[in-house]
């Protein structure tokens, strides 16, 4: 993610961004990888697939959290409001 990050960012984007989403995934991820690294010699085709699918997983994990605490810190927030209605409908 961090190559993903610092290839596609531009330094507009980069001043502009205040969030702490990015650095929480990334840190979640880099914690996997070096587990992985102590852990295993070589990585297979089952590996890389496992590793991949962590990675989404760990994407949905951490925005979750993250809405977890915005909707239980911000509840007035009509904008916010949207957002969880629609994550809601169809559940």
């Amino acid at each position: 993610m961090q190559k993903i990050h610092t290839r596609h960012k531009t330094s507009q984007i980069e001043k502009e961004y205040r969030g702490i989403l990015i650095p929480s995934i990334l840190n979640f991820v880099e914690m996997a990888f070096e587990y992985m690294g102590n852990t295993y010699d070589l990585i297979d085709d089952f590996l890389l697939e496992e590793v991949r699918s962590f990675i989404f997983k760990s994407f949905a994990l951490i925005c979750g959290a993250h809405l977890a605490h915005l909707y239980l810190t911000n509840q007035d927030d009509d904008e916010q409001k949207i957002i969880y209605n629609e994550l809601k409908a169809g559940i």
